[in-house]
């Protein structure tokens, strides 16, 4: 086994989130995904290329305003990442069909990446699909 530093693989999706999700600086999406980036699963399905990820960005995040993000743990080995944490946002403007809400809430998500040359090439998310829908007012659990 070589040995492979994975300290600047966690700062790199640290930085990630900061840009792409509390800041929401979706031109940047080029400079943390490869070319041919593919994300695997999620609310839709599986993505390819820089185009589809910054597209997605923007239509899943551009709803939500003052997005913190909570770091719980991460993990690196080899050229994989993965990040648990908090999301907590405000749903400003209409995501999933659903008009503002004006609901502060927080879900719980993890995220596995494969990174190559400090960018994304492959990216797992696993999203708290039913904190997101109960936050924007989609779903009512009868209990």
């Amino acid at each position: 086994m070589t040995d492979y530093d994975t300290t600047g693989d966690v700062d790199r999706v640290r930085d990630l989130f900061r840009t792409l999700y509390e800041e929401q600086a979706f031109e940047a999406v080029p400079e943390y995904y490869a070319t041919d980036a593919v994300r695997h699963g999620g609310f839709q399905g599986e993505l390819a290329g820089v185009e589809q990820l910054q597209g997605y960005l923007q239509a899943a995040l551009g709803g939500l305003s003052d997005i913190e993000i909570t770091e719980r743990r991460s993990l690196a080995s080899d050229e994989l990442v993965v990040f648990d944490f908090d999301m907590t946002a405000t749903h400003t403007g209409e995501l999933l069909g659903v008009p503002a809400t004006g609901n502060r809430f927080t879900i719980t998500n993890t995220a596995l990446f494969r990174l190559v040359d400090g960018k994304v090439v492959d990216e797992w998310p696993r999203t708290d699909r039913l904190g997101l829908l109960q936050g924007i007012e989609l779903v009512e659990l009868p209990f």
